[in-house]
């Protein structure tokens, strides 16, 4: 049995955990990303001093972020590892490739938690071993009708629980921690689904794409109210070869996505933030030099935020 010091410290590492993943959020990040504000960043890190954590030299908040994004990856495997690991490996792969990439993507009722467009259009949704399967059928329901291909990421030591409980065209990616580094890797390959529904596909496109879709297959636009467009699009596009309707959805994904080249140098605890917050270059540079202050600095913008703030591939 472990002793009561044993436990306390056992004890101790879950809440620091709970305190960094706390860090990982939009809210924190938009705050850093639009005012500079790296209190809640701070806070953290006062309150694990506080609880008697003793760290290692670190002259920067950015050196903070990577330590406990490290001690994520060792410690807690959140979906924002999971997530990281999978873009980062994806990015990887296709590197030189014309891509678009996207967190929280929306397919009818569901949000898929990374779409991927490169010569299929590619959905992956991840279950960690906290996370509750019960919609899982129809989320890929869902994803069926638009994407060609889907995916569940799960642990490695999960993936067999997958097997039987999946429809066999859906693909399985395996998560694994080896020496401290996150990895992704195929155990079953996905096949492609064999039909689009246009219903399911207007849930995914914006105005201006839905109308720019069909203009591109019939040459112009028919005359109609603005009221009128969703209707006469949808029963448009329903008429196209499914082919010719998923090809020119790719390639609207693509000019949506605008920002794959710099995420390929992102830094890894950053990765899946940036692309969460859509972040461009800019924004990108602006959290990096304000990351980059001292962690004893003085000279600080403390701005007020909520409370909800505060706290190898082979694919």
């Amino acid at each position: 049995m472990k002793s009561e010091g044993a436990k306390a410290r056992a004890f101790c590492g879950r809440m620091q955990d709970v305190l960094y993943m706390g860090m990982f959020t939009r809210a924190v990040f938009s705050c850093i990303m639009r005012h500079g504000d790296v209190g809640a960043v701070r806070r953290v890190y006062e309150e694990c001093r506080a609880q008697g954590v003793r760290y290692p030299r670190m002259a920067t908040w950015l050196d903070f972020i990577d330590y406990a994004y490290r001690c994520l990856v060792r410690h807690h495997c959140c979906e924002y590892v999971y997530k990281n690991a999978l873009v980062a490996g994806l990015l990887r792969l296709h590197r030189g490739d014309k891509v678009a990439v996207f967190n929280e993507f929306g397919v009818g009722r569901s949000k898929a938690d990374i779409a991927f467009f490169n010569s299929r259009s590619v959905v992956y949704e991840v279950k960690t071993a906290l996370d509750d399967t019960r919609r899982l059928a129809s989320q890929m329901a869902d994803y069926g009708r638009v994407f060609q291909q889907r995916y569940v990421v799960a642990p490695e030591c999960c993936t067999s629980s997958y097997y039987g409980a999946l429809d066999e065209d859906i693909g399985i990616i395996a998560f694994t921690v080896k020496n401290g580094r996150a990895h992704v890797a195929k155990v079953r390959e996905a096949k492609d689904s064999a039909h689009m529904e246009p219903s399911a596909l207007m849930t995914c496109l914006r105005t201006k794409e839905y109308l720019e879709l069909v203009r591109r297959h019939y040459g112009s636009l028919p005359a109609m109210s603005p009221s009128e467009a969703f209707g006469v699009c949808e029963q448009m596009i329903a008429s196209m070869p499914p082919t010719e309707a998923s090809a020119l959805f790719l390639d609207l994904m693509k000019e949506r996505c605008t920002n794959v080249g710099f995420l390929m140098g992102c830094r890894q605890s950053l990765l899946q933030m940036a692309l969460s917050l859509h972040m461009t270059e800019r924004d990108y540079g602006r959290v990096i030099e304000a990351l980059s202050n001292p962690i004893e600095s003085p000279r600080l913008c403390i701005t007020p935020i909520s409370a909800g703030a505060r706290m190898s591939c082979s694919l």
